[in-house]
């Protein structure tokens, strides 16, 4: 038995983050995704803090402490979303420059 999803994902979509903010992007596949995640992590472990990078070449990675894995991790979701976005986003909204202008979709 196959399952398959009603709803075609050929088209682009609105998420809703919570507090009035909301992303559009344009569809991207799962291989687009799994690319995107594999880049972030790459990033992640290229921007880590210095005590974290050099804990990192030290250390065994079994005897690194947890709290080098929640690091690494914080730091791939960071680069995921913002990959995410400079890569598939076409706007969003809910978000204003200290002019109370509301906000251009850039990298910075």
């Amino acid at each position: 038995m196959v399952l398959r999803l009603v709803r075609g994902l050929t088209e682009g979509r609105t998420i809703e983050l919570g507090y009035g903010v909301t992303v559009t992007h344009r569809a991207f596949t799962y291989a687009d995704l799994r690319e995107a995640e594999s880049t972030a992590l790459r990033l992640a472990r290229e921007t880590l803090p210095a005590t974290r990078a050099f804990d990192a070449a030290s250390i065994d990675d079994e005897d690194l402490p947890p709290e080098h894995e929640e690091a690494l991790r914080g730091q791939a979701a960071r680069h995921l979303v913002k990959l995410l976005l400079l890569r598939f986003g076409t706007g969003w909204g809910g978000l204003e420059t200290d002019r109370g202008e509301p906000a251009p979709l850039e990298a910075d």
